[in-house]
């Protein structure tokens, strides 16, 4: 949903334009900042509460997914981190915590795999097919 109807996604943007499906606009791993990376999950997390209410995980039967990936620069907590970067330029949703979690854990092996470093300057890009 994020790549085929961003303005049907959570926070509301109408000029949402999420990265990564491009190499001249990439996603970027981030992997040595974890305070970044708890408040890209943060930022995700009130998206959903906003939206789903402050019970969205009904007893942690669903987590609060984000993409672009909280392990990414790109991540819902980007405009905090570098002001010239768009407001509210990702998606949040709640998904299935196993689902979840599972698919986490495949992303970091694709990175592990792939060598994609940490930084601006090691981008990758997402196809959905």
């Amino acid at each position: 949903m994020a790549y085929s109807s961003p303005g049907a996604t959570k926070p509301v943007n109408p000029a949402k334009k999420i990265p990564g499906q491009s190499a001249s606009n990439p996603l970027n791993r981030l992997f040595r900042d974890a305070d970044r990376r708890k408040k890209n999950r943060s930022e995700a997390i009130k998206v959903c509460e906003k939206y789903w209410g402050k019970k969205y995980s009904q007893n942690n039967k669903y987590q609060c997914d984000e993409f672009p990936f909280a392990t990414t620069y790109q991540g819902a907590a980007q405009s905090l981190s570098e002001p010239t970067a768009p407001k509210n330029n990702f998606s949040a949703m709640p998904l299935v915590t196993a689902e979840n979690r599972d698919a986490g854990i495949l992303l970091g092996q694709f990175m592990t795999k792939n060598r994609i470093i940490d930084g601006k300057d090691d981008g990758f890009i997402v196809q959905i097919k």
